[in-house]
């Protein structure tokens, strides 16, 4: 069985600014592993983690790939 809450790649596509979208990774046994959010403020992106927990996760905007959060609830990425 794969775990999927582990090395989790959260893809934002179109997500307009000042918006935000809700997001569900669903384990290998179909329970929820995590839940939470994403959320754009100009350039900054912000993914918040409200159940579950995820390891070793990233988000990937438009081709580009934020920095690899170990563990913890939230990201927050600024794009250059």
């Amino acid at each position: 069985d794969y775990d999927y809450a582990r090395g989790t790649v959260l893809r934002v596509f179109e997500l307009d600014d000042g918006k935000s979208v809700a997001f569900t990774v669903v384990g290998a046994d179909g329970k929820v592993a995590a839940r939470g959010t994403v959320s754009r403020q100009g350039q900054r992106y912000a993914a918040e983690v409200s159940e579950g927990a995820l390891r070793d996760w990233c988000l990937d905007v438009d081709g580009r790939r934020s920095p690899v959060q170990v563990d913890g609830a939230a990201l927050y990425w600024t794009m250059a």
